[in-house]
């Protein structure tokens, strides 16, 4: 079936990787030649030649092989994946990878699911029948940041974006339908990030929301947001080509390449930029564009120079920064993409390339302007017909997983002391179960604690049983050893828990690999790094190494692999060095803040990488309102300039984020222990129109001493500047689609606007407190409401409202205020995220004004509780536009 083109490339490339996959190249070998199949010994030479490296030294080729031949399998008995080209087949049924999702055996499992549920549709038809089937099984939660297995999520039921955009192209991949994962790194208008699916059903590619299943596709919550993107893409796992895949892609990242779909969804243009050294061009310098989200630079994208030191990427209209790194060298620019398609960074040392120290710069970050995404239109009858499927979807999940939970508590009744182990395990319950039983030390409840939430629905029972197996060898050695540091009883063991029993250092895919490390270990080189932990560290640098054209810094590897191979990128070699020193019996871990590898010395973690643990300062964080401090990770942010591994696999020097969320101001201050460095601090304040004023701070400390900052007793200061917007600034104009309340008596009901061509439209919920401190604000400001000649028309999900006295007495003093309803189920919803409020809150107020037409268009929105809501609205009411 297959064809020589392929059959070549993957032979050239498989003999291409032979020496780099020296460790287990006979396994590989052996699998090929046991396939006796040719087909299935091409694609099982592309996987070896193109997946990322950790992959095919994780991965065993049974896995691998079970892959290829369900993928072959569609390919000779499906229809429409037979139709399909090559590349498309490769590329998008073919392919085990998605994202950073453990790789297991999940295909053939998902198609004997969904084979007879898909007989005799259209792909169109069976794009949208595998999505209500994922509604189903699953649903949205927000979660850690490591990835779920498909069929993991399958068992619990829910997953954050990224992982029901992998359980939905795991579906479709399933039954021989190309789909792939679109992500956009980061939001430029508001913060976070967002996932979702392309399907190819012959016509062309069509996007969908996964687990969010509508009777039309190329829809979504996210289709206005989409059309606001900085930049969306997809990945490939290989360069092959045909004539099936004619996209262009924007250059490596790791062993991938990327693909910029942003023109599919956004007004887009192409930034060259040009990276320079002493005015001549530099091949091979790591290029990020980065957005400002979640008050931080983050990079949207990271790609590579060519021979010319170019790179071209197409691109959202908006503000952003370039930051490129050569050898040790930095430069940076904020680019308006807006007016601006072209860029130079000359590199220099970072400190030149600084800007003056101790001064706050501004910088206003334009986000790019409202643009919905092209969608399709759905009558009334699919609107319906929608929320009706949605509905019994929703029911025949929660039924399922109720049915998992109802029998994981009953589980937990034999170990009450572990009911928020059973309460987050769901389908594995029986494995949480296994683990107890076989004896009561009260050890195996501090390993389940060790655990975050998700490991509960996927953890096996064998591996934690093997991992507290060991750990219990080396307890009495590591407790004693933490004592003689000076930790008393209760700590050591404490610690003991925490850095030598847990199974977990980050985010990484849990593995067995306290035997592993013991049996490929020497006892004498495990004795000298149990009593000279710096010695593994050492060890690990001085055998590992890390291509970053044949791999990705994400999945973790395991450490198996990195003893096998020597093979680690920078994540994968710290998590192999804390799981050596817990095997050992040496107490480690990655730092919360930094992710740094640390052992514990002298009572107290230091860094690894550091000869001697490095010296610090008290820096003392201020803001202006102690009443309102500012949230980490959405005001403000305090990053350490570093060299570091980028995303695209390459080596980067910039400023990395210091992990303080949870941190909180008493008193308007905040206490940091700052290592030795350079820090940037950025502050903003983020518009309704998705806009941001920022302002950044950068200072150094060296010895105890600061440039940058000033002196604070035996410390330094640093006051935070957040910038006032002007009440123009909180205009935000969108045009509204149309819509229809109704009336008491249920007869239809469009909102009308007050004399001066403005109304109030809110959407309240009866007794709910955000709702009565907006009714009651609307009340004690009725005279001003009615001098303004603003309209007012609250809507309530029935009639009920009307005997809630909080509403009773706000429409005694405003009598002209239109009561309407609406059963809540889609629209404030909808105008939620048209207007880019928050849809999960209540109530959701808009200031309306005259749009094209004859409708409404919005000038401000705002959800939830926010002191002062009538106030803003009045004044942004009383502002005239052209």
């Amino acid at each position: 079936m297959l064809s020589a083109k392929l059959s070549h490339y993957a032979r050239d490339r498989y003999e291409a990787r032979r020496e780099l996959l020296g460790p287990v190249i006979d396994r590989a070998d052996a699998a090929i030649a046991a396939t006796g199949d040719e087909d299935e010994a091409t694609l099982l030479r592309y996987l070896y030649g193109t997946l990322p490296v950790t992959d095919c030294l994780d991965v065993a080729p049974r896995v691998l092989l079970s892959f290829v031949r369900h993928a072959l399998m569609l390919r000779r008995d499906v229809a429409w994946t037979r139709e399909l080209g090559e590349g498309m087949f490769v590329h998008y049924v073919m392919c085990p990878r998605i994202n950073s999702e453990p790789m297991l055996d999940s295909r053939p499992t998902f198609w004997g699911l969904l084979r007879e549920r898909v007989a005799g549709l259209t792909p169109y038809e069976a794009v949208r029948e595998v999505n209500y089937w994922c509604c189903e099984m699953a649903t949205y939660q927000t979660t850690d940041d490591r990835s779920l297995n498909p069929l993991a999520m399958l068992g619990s039921g829910y997953g954050r974006c990224g992982e029901e955009s992998t359980f939905l192209v795991t579906a479709l991949r399933s039954i021989g339908i190309p789909a792939r994962q679109i992500y956009t790194p980061w939001w430029a208008h508001c913060d976070d990030n967002h996932a979702w699916v392309e399907a190819f059903t012959g016509d062309g590619w069509h996007y969908l929301g996964a687990c969010e299943p509508e009777e039309e596709l190329d829809r979504g919550w996210f289709t206005n947001a989409s059309g606001r993107a900085l930049m969306e893409e997809t990945r490939m796992f290989s360069d092959y080509r045909d004539d099936s895949v004619t996209e262009q892609d924007s250059g490596s990242v790791g062993s991938t390449r990327l693909l910029n779909v942003t023109d599919s969804y956004a007004i887009s243009q192409p930034l060259e930029i040009e990276v320079t050294r002493d005015d001549k061009p530099v091949c091979g310098a790591t290029v990020s564009v980065e957005v400002l989200n979640m008050a931080a630079w983050r990079a949207a994208a990271t790609v590579l120079t060519d021979e010319r030191g170019h790179v071209t990427l197409q691109l959202g209209l908006a503000t952003l920064r370039v930051h490129a790194a050569a050898d040790g060298l930095v430069a940076s620019v904020n680019v308006d993409t807006r007016s601006v398609h072209e860029a130079t960074l000359e590199l220099s040392e970072p400190a030149q390339a600084l800007p003056e120290l101790g001064e706050w710069h501004d910088i206003d970050v334009a986000a790019p302007a409202d643009n919905p995404a092209p969608s399709h239109a759905m009558t009334s009858e699919q609107a319906a017909r929608t929320r009706e499927r949605k509905a019994a979807a929703d029911e025949l999940r929660r039924s399922r997983v109720g049915a998992f939970q109802a029998h994981a508590a009953e589980l937990a009744k034999r170990w009450p002391a572990a009911g928020h182990a059973f309460e987050h395990a769901f389908a594995n319950a029986d494995q949480i179960a296994r683990f107890l039983s076989l004896d009561d030390e009260p050890d195996r409840l501090e390993m389940l604690g060790t655990l975050t939430d998700k490991d509960f629905c996927d953890v096996r029972a064998t591996m934690l049983e093997s991992h507290l197996a060991h750990a219990r060898q080396v307890r009495e050695a590591a407790e004693h050893r933490l004592r003689e540091q000076g930790l008393d009883e209760k700590a050591a063991h404490e610690t003991y828990v925490s850095a030598v029993m847990c199974p977990r250092s980050s985010y990484e895919d849990l593995s067995d690999w306290r035997p592993y490390i013991l049996a490929h270990l020497p006892l004498e080189q495990r004795l000298r790094f149990a009593e000279q932990p710096r010695e593994v560290w050492g060890w690990l640098e001085g055998c590992c190494r890390f291509d970053g054209r044949e791999g990705l810094t994400r999945p973790i590897g395991t450490p198996m692999s990195v003893i096998l191979s020597g093979i680690a990128a920078t994540a994968t070699r710290g998590c192999a060095f804390v799981a050596i020193c817990r095997t050992l019996g040496v107490a480690a871990r990655l730092n919360p803040e930094t992710s740094h590898p640390e052992f514990m010395e002298g009572g107290r973690f230091v860094p690894v990488e550091e000869p001697r643990a490095p010296k610090t300062s008290r820096v003392t964080i201020s803001c202006p309102d102690p009443a309102n401090a500012p949230a980490y990770f959405t005001s403000w942010s305090i990053g350490r300039l570093e060299a570091f591994l980028a995303p695209n696999s390459h080596e980067s020097v910039d400023f990395r984020d210091l992990d303080l969320t949870g941190s909180t101001f008493t008193d308007g201050r905040l206490d940091l222990e700052l290592e030795d460095g350079t820090y940037r601090v950025i502050t903003t304040t983020r518009l309704p129109s998705g806009d941001q004023q920022a302002s950044e701070l950068v200072f150094t400390l060296a010895d105890g001493h600061a440039e940058g900052l000033a002196a604070d007793g035996d410390g330094f200061a640093l006051a935070l500047r957040h910038r006032e917007p002007s009440l123009e600034d909180m205009l935000n104009v969108i045009e509204l689609p149309a819509f229809e309340l109704a009336d008491g008596k249920g007869k239809a009901l469009v909102p009308t606007l007050g004399g001066n061509g403005r109304g109030i439209l809110a959407f309240v919920e009866q007794g709910m407190e955000p709702t009565e401190h907006l009714l009651n604000e609307l009340r004690e400001r009725a005279d001003d409401v009615r001098a303004a000649e603003l309209s007012v028309t609250l809507v309530a999900r029935d009639a009920t409202v009307l005997s809630d006295p909080t509403l009773t007495r706000t429409l005694k003093a405003l009598p002209e205020v239109t009561v309407a309803y609406d059963d809540f189920t889609e629209l404030p919803e909808r105008l939620a995220r048209r207007t880019y409020a928050n849809p999960e809150l209540m109530p959701l107020a808009l200031l309306l004004a005259p749009g094209k037409d004859g409708g409404l268009e919005s000038l401000y929105a705002t959800a939830g509780y926010n002191v002062g809501t009538v106030d803003l609205l009045l004044r942004l009411a009383a502002i005239r536009r052209d």
